[in-house]
C-alpha cells in the first residue's frame, strides 16, 4: 500500500527524525565510551578493588546498561511498535473488507480504509516528531 511505504520512507529519511536519532545515538555512544571504555573509571575501580581484567561478559553488561538507561532504545522501540501496529491493524481491515458480500461495498469499504491510512499516517507523523524524547 502507498500509505504504508509513505511511512517507512518517513522512518527512514525524514531529516528532522534522523537528527533526532542521531542525536540520542551520540548519547548512547557517550555512555559507552565513559563507563565500558574508560581507563579513568578502571583506575578508579583498582583502587577501591584491584580488578585484574574486564571480561568480555563485564563489556558486554555495560552496553546494555547504557542502551536501556538510553532513550535511543525507547526510541528505536517506538518506531518499530508504531510501524508494526499500523501495517498490521490496516491490512487486516483490508481482509475484512473482502468479506463484504457486494462488490460496491468491498470498494467503498477499501476507500474509507485507505483515507483512515492517510489520516493515520498523518497523526503517526505528528506523534514521532513532537514526542519529547
Amino acid at each position: 500500500m502507498e500509505y504504508d511505504l509513505e511511512l517507512l520512507n518517513f522512518f527512514t529519511n525524514d531529516n528532522t527524525l534522523n537528527k533526532i536519532e542521531m542525536k540520542l545515538s551520540i548519547e548512547y555512544l557517550r555512555c559507552k565510551i565513559d563507563h565500558c571504555y574508560s581507563i579513568k573509571k578502571n583506575l578508579k575501580q583498582q583502587e577501591q578493588s584491584p580488578i585484574t581484567r574486564i571480561t568480555h561478559e563485564d563489556f558486554e553488561t555495560c552496553k546494555e546498561k547504557c542502551l536501556n538507561s538510553s532513550k535511543l532504545n525507547k526510541f528505536n522501540m517506538m518506531k518499530g511498535f508504531l510501524y508494526g501496529d499500523f501495517t498490521k491493524f490496516y491490512y487486516e481491515k483490508f481482509l475484512s473488507c473482502a468479506n463484504e458480500s457486494e462488490e460496491k461495498k468491498v470498494n467503498l469499504c477499501i476507500e474509507e480504509t485507505k483515507k483512515q491510512m492517510k489520516k493515520n499516517v498523518d497523526d503517526v507523523k505528528k506523534t514521532m516528531l513532537n514526542y519529547k524524547f
